[in-house]
């Protein structure tokens, strides 16, 4: 099942109740709470598995090397840039993901 969030603050509230989460994108520019702010909060919980989530992020053409170098830091294992192409979406998910 694929639960879909419109900020970060949602879909930390969807990680908290819900126990079926296996891998979660996350956009860099979300209103509320950004991508990384978020990344960081689950890295931080305390409940085992939200902070072992697989979390992709999403980044634009426009976001610098140095976004992407401190969300790899906070512990993103992969990108998908935007404007998304079909090759990125059809694309197997990471192996991390499939092992989780």
């Amino acid at each position: 099942m694929i639960h879909e969030a419109t900020d970060g603050e949602q879909a930390w509230k969807l990680l908290e109740s819900t126990k079926a989460i296996s891998l979660v994108f996350a956009d860099i520019h979300m209103p509320t709470m950004n991508g990384l702010t978020l990344l960081k909060k689950i890295r931080d919980s305390e409940l085992e598995r939200i902070a072992s989530l697989p979390v992709i992020i999403i980044t634009g053409a426009n976001d610098s090397e140095a976004i992407k170098e401190r969300a790899t830091e906070a512990g993103a294992p992969a990108f998908i840039g935007k404007p998304l192409d079909s090759v990125h979406l059809l694309a197997p998910p990471p192996a991390h993901a499939r092992a989780h």
